[in-house]
């Protein structure tokens, strides 16, 4: 901008009328230099002090203005109208883009000490060339609005995002703000949402007002990477989310080259009992698989209801690699399963999609999930007897080893029947089962709700050639009268430091 302070007069400054606006020089009283502008607020109309500036489309810039009013009976006392600062784009044509960019307003009981109003952040829409700063006194069919209300040193200056992560405008924060379709670096996958000023922080937050509607960003991922991504939510108390099945949440998602979806994350939930005006966090985390070019964070209202009722507001998104490299304990690999994708197990071993783990059991008998663990994202749950979980690795002739892990049953999913969870070591010859050792049993008879802990040792053998040590986590037993579930996470495989010196097996 130029002439911002008004040195001496408004050169490069315009304004539709003359008529109650008045340049002041007085050091005393200016903000900064000698010379402020004073807007009198006076009848209905409308006073604007505008300037015009070179921009460019995909740039970020900010306005921003010092403003004050007076005390006494030129105090600024509006019923309807407020002064702001207020930044505009256009086109080659000379038409305007997209909405407003307003600071907040200045309104009754202003300061009457100069006060920075800035519009925050703003992405020039695609076709900018032109932007516009204005200082604004609005009446909005106010006859009795009275009083004076001063602007100086206005500045425009290129800016940038709001960024969390890898994503941009994370808090809808940088206008210029509208419906669902456009909202800065966000896209809309529906149309019943857009940015509205009932905000965790800061202004703005957004709000979606029907099912089925979602909000996305992509960001650059790396297959075999883990992410996170969380943001807040919100259903207000006067138009509660009153839906019998959609729920509020926030996804986690990866694109292939063609942006077709390999797979989806879930954070938490919010549906109809949640409780009303209180921001929840929805935290969804998961491994990038083969394949991956693209992450996608997606705030989301699904589940069909033609009966759908209320709103819900998201605010304060993040984003984050959370791991780029495998996760070990002592000698196995993925030891708590966090280093895969959820999912049906015997699938996810099909595909080489459990990275460390083989599954051996049927076909709809084990999950990787995330909504039981006892430590990490996720963990194993098994559904039925006989199924395993078992990994292979390298071990050294008359070493003592060390498997430990953890075993969990809810009371939800009580266990019944003579079945029983178990860990079990093995070392093989080859293919040749040489030992094995398994843990005490889990039964019906241990305690529900609680993660016990399960730890077993065994001697790799003296046999010729090389030996291998097998880890299991199971369910084993008569399936007669089974039911429930057991949950399994956090093993490790541990060696002594010394090797028997003698064969004594």
């Amino acid at each position: 901008m130029v002439n911002s302070g008004w040195g001496t007069n408004v050169a490069y400054w315009a304004s539709p009328s003359t008529a109650h606006g008045t340049l002041l020089q007085d050091p005393a009283e200016a903000h900064g230099g000698t010379h402020y502008a004073r807007a009198n607020a006076f009848g209905a109309g409308s006073k604007i002090l505008t300037q015009f500036w070179p921009a460019t489309s995909g740039m970020v810039y900010e306005a921003e203005g010092w403003m004050r009013t007076e005390a006494g009976a030129n105090s600024f006392r509006p019923v309807n109208g407020f002064a702001a600062v207020i930044m505009q784009f256009y086109d080659i044509e000379g038409l305007r883009i997209g909405a407003n960019v307003e600071a907040i307003h200045f309104g009754p009981n202003g300061p009457t000490n100069w006060t920075a109003f800035g519009t925050g952040p703003a992405l020039a829409p695609a076709g900018t060339v032109t932007g516009r700063s204005l200082c604004v006194y609005q009446g909005l069919g106010d006859p009795t609005t009275n009083g004076y209300v001063y602007f100086d040193d206005m500045r425009m200056f290129v800016s940038s995002a709001t960024q969390a992560g890898a994503l941009k405008n994370p808090d809808f924060e940088v206008q210029p703000v509208g419906d669902l379709n456009h909202i800065p670096y966000w896209t809309g996958f529906g149309f019943d949402g857009g940015v509205t000023n009932n905000a965790r922080h800061g202004r703005f937050a957004l709000r979606i007002y029907w099912t089925e509607t979602l909000l996305g960003q992509t960001w650059d991922a790396t297959a075999g990477a883990r992410y996170m991504t969380e943001g807040y939510m919100l259903t207000p108390s006067d138009d509660m989310l009153g839906s019998t099945n959609a729920v509020a949440l926030v996804l986690l998602q990866f694109l292939d080259a063609t942006n077709g979806i390999l797979a989806t994350y879930e954070g938490a939930k919010l549906d109809r009992n949640g409780t009303p005006d209180e921001w929840m966090l929805s935290h969804a985390e998961g491994i990038a698989p083969p394949g991956t070019v693209l992450g996608r964070t997606m705030c989301a209202v699904v589940g069909p209801d033609p009966a759908y009722s209320g709103s819900v507001y998201f605010d304060d998104f993040n984003q984050a690699m959370v791991a780029s490299s495998a996760t070990v304990c002592g000698v196995i690999s993925n030891p708590g399963f966090d280093d895969g994708l959820t999912g049906n197990a015997w699938e996810l071993d099909q595909l080489d999609l459990m990275p460390g783990w083989s599954w051996a059991g049927g076909t709809n008998a084990g999950y990787i999930q995330q909504t039981v663990k006892y430590e990490g994202p996720q963990a194993l749950a098994i559904t039925y007897p006989n199924n395993l979980m078992a990994q292979a690795v390298p071990a050294v002739t008359g070493l003592t080893y060390v498997y430990e892990g953890y075993i969990y049953n809810p009371s939800t999913e009580r266990l019944t029947g003579s079945s029983y969870g178990a860990l079990l070591l093995e070392f093989l010859n080859g293919t040749d089962l040489v030992s094995v050792i398994d843990s005490p049993h889990f039964t019906a008879a241990s305690p529900a709700d609680a993660w016990t802990r399960f730890s077993i040792t065994n001697r790799a053998p003296w046999v010729g050639g090389a030996v291998t040590a097998r880890v299991s986590a199971a369910i084993l037993g008569d399936a007669a009268g089974f039911g429930g579930a057991l949950y399994f996470d956090s093993y490790c495989l541990t060696s002594t430091n010394i090797a028997v010196a003698a064969n004594t097996q």
